[in-house]
């Protein structure tokens, strides 16, 4: 998405009068804004894909909760994707080791102990972090 649409994007939407550093409006804004759908297999969409669609899986969710906050303030964080107690696995945000569900429009300070995967933004580019036992194939 060229950066004037963006922008075009972010005013006409609201998103854009979020005050600096308010990440829990952003995952709000990304919960109300964004339509939760499955999608066949594990394509990740772009945050742009996302916005044009209106809908994606948890991992878009945090994923353009994290592009948004990159995108406005300038911050990086990871997006973590741990198993829940359903045994289903879950993506989140964390920014600042605060943790943001905007599937859920929800955060809180305590860290997911399932964890399967993390990744992290550095330099522009994505880091995966694969934790211990977590692929296994059968």
């Amino acid at each position: 998405m060229k950066p004037i649409r963006l922008l075009v994007v972010l005013a006409l939407t609201g998103c854009a009068a979020i005050p600096q550093g308010d990440y829990q409006s952003i995952n709000m804004w990304v919960h109300e804004n964004i339509t939760p759908s499955t999608v066949d297999g594990e394509e990740f969409q772009t945050a742009s894909e996302t916005l044009e669609r209106g809908a994606g899986d948890c991992e878009d969710f945090s994923y353009l909760f994290l592009w948004l906050a990159h995108e406005m303030y300038g911050v990086y964080g990871n997006m973590i994707v741990y198993r829940t107690e359903r045994d289903t696995l879950h993506a989140i945000a964390e920014i600042g080791l605060v943790y943001y569900d905007p599937t859920w429009g929800v955060h809180y300070t305590t860290r997911p102990t399932d964890i399967v995967f993390e990744w992290g933004y550095i330099e522009t580019t994505w880091y995966m972090w694969v934790f211990e036992n977590d692929l296994q194939t059968e």
